[in-house]
């Protein structure tokens, strides 16, 4: 038996039995030819999309990007470097040195330079590895002496993540809850997307929770934490794990 995988009408590669890997990754459109002894099968063809490998290749709407290059800046183009208090350099989720920083969950934090935009939509994405089960601050947006007029993304007791959002100024409070996701010492990626349509809460890739608040960005702003919350009396609530782009 034998595998054939075409790209856009030209042969690409040929394998004995049916996985086919090739590098790098090509956009188009992709057709998997399979022949035996009994004859041969043509696939439908499938178009393949190749997008960047990190979010610096994206320009469209991105405000802040922390990619934790042995450093805490900005590389977005917005220029909102973040201040490190305390944490520390370590190992990212993909084994390299130096790429993400551990927070010892007493007073580490990060904060940036500077206030986020005001945006009709928003999305935050942050990878989150606790050493403890606690509530503590993932990300943390928000308006000192102005109650109800915050952005934030949290983990909370019972290995959970939380998402607050209030900025829309309704008279109920957006909040989303992911049940028993975390594990200590082990890595997961969570996403809060905000909207006119709503907002959503993705774990590892898989929506997990929805909320028919509308939502956005727009109002009162804080300098944006990470590992920790400032609700105004002073920086709290920190994070005790590690965290990546």
């Amino acid at each position: 038996q034998a595998a054939k995988l075409y790209v856009d009408g030209s042969l690409a590669a040929t394998k004995a039995g049916f996985n086919i890997d090739t590098q790098p990754p090509t956009a188009g459109d992709y057709r998997v030819v399979v022949t035996n002894v009994y004859g041969t099968v043509n696939s439908n063809a499938a178009t393949v999309t190749v997008v960047p490998g990190t979010l610096a290749g994206y320009t469209d709407g991105l405000i802040a990007y922390y990619p934790f290059n042995s450093n805490a800046n900005d590389e977005s183009g917005s220029d909102n470097h973040g201040a490190v208090n305390g944490a520390t350099l370590t190992t990212d989720r993909t084994g390299v040195t130096g790429k993400a920083y551990s927070f010892d969950g007493v007073n580490d934090y990060i904060v940036g330079a500077k206030n986020l935009p005001d945006t009709q939509q928003l999305t935050i994405s942050a990878w989150i590895k606790p050493n403890e089960d606690k509530y503590a601050g993932i990300f943390y947006d928000a308006s000192f002496n102005q109650s109800g007029r915050d952005t934030m993304l949290a983990t909370l007791t019972g290995n959970s993540v939380q998402a607050n959002f209030t900025k829309n100024s309704a008279a109920s409070t957006g909040i989303i809850k992911a049940t028993g996701v975390l594990q200590n010492q082990t890595w997961t990626h969570a996403v809060l997307t905000l909207g006119p349509n709503g907002s959503s809460l993705f774990i590892n890739g898989v929506l997990n929770g929805t909320s028919a608040v509308v939502s956005h960005n727009v109002g009162y702003h804080s300098n944006p934490y990470i590992g920790a919350e400032n609700h105004g009396a002073g920086v709290q609530y920190f994070f005790n794990g590690t965290l990546d782009d």
